[in-house]
C-alpha cells in the first residue's frame, strides 16, 4: 500500500523510525476517519510491529474493534494500554465504554448493581 515501507528485512527503510510511525499512524486514522475500519484493520495488523508508539497504537485498535462491534479485542486492546499506562483514566472509560455501557453525566448518580457487575 504504502511504497516507502520495507516491506522485508533485506530491504532498507527509506524513512526514519519515528517518521515511519507517525506515517503508519496516519493511513490507519485516515482509513478509520473514512469509515474504512476493516481496511484499517487490516493495514493496522500488517504493519503493527513497525509502529514505535504503542499507546497510540493500542488505542486506535480498541477504536477500530469498537467500530467493528467486537467488544471482546475493543476491550483487550484497551487493556493492553492500561498496562502501559495504568494512571490514564481515560482508558478506564474506553474499556467501559467498550463493554457497553454508558456512564452518567451526574457523578454522585450510583451505577446500578446490573452494570456493577458488568464493569467488574
Amino acid at each position: 500500500m504504502l511504497g516507502f515501507i520495507a516491506e522485508n528485512e533485506s530491504q532498507k527503510p527509506i524513512v526514519k523510525a519515528n517518521e515511519m510511525n507517525e506515517l503508519l499512524l496516519l493511513g490507519i486514522r485516515n482509513l478509520e476517519s473514512m469509515g474504512k475500519n476493516k481496511e484499517a484493520l487490516k493495514f493496522y495488523n500488517k504493519y503493527k510491529k513497525k509502529i514505535v508508539d504503542k499507546c497510540e497504537a493500542y488505542d486506535l485498535e480498541g477504536r477500530i474493534y469498537k467500530a467493528l462491534e467486537n467488544e471482546e479485542k475493543s476491550v483487550q486492546a484497551y487493556e493492553a494500554l492500561l498496562e502501559l499506562n495504568p494512571y490514564n483514566i481515560d482508558t478506564y472509560y474506553k474499556i467501559i465504554n467498550a463493554k457497553g455501557i454508558a456512564l452518567t453525566k451526574d457523578a454522585n448518580q450510583e451505577l446500578s448493581k446490573g452494570k456493577q457487575k458488568m464493569i467488574k
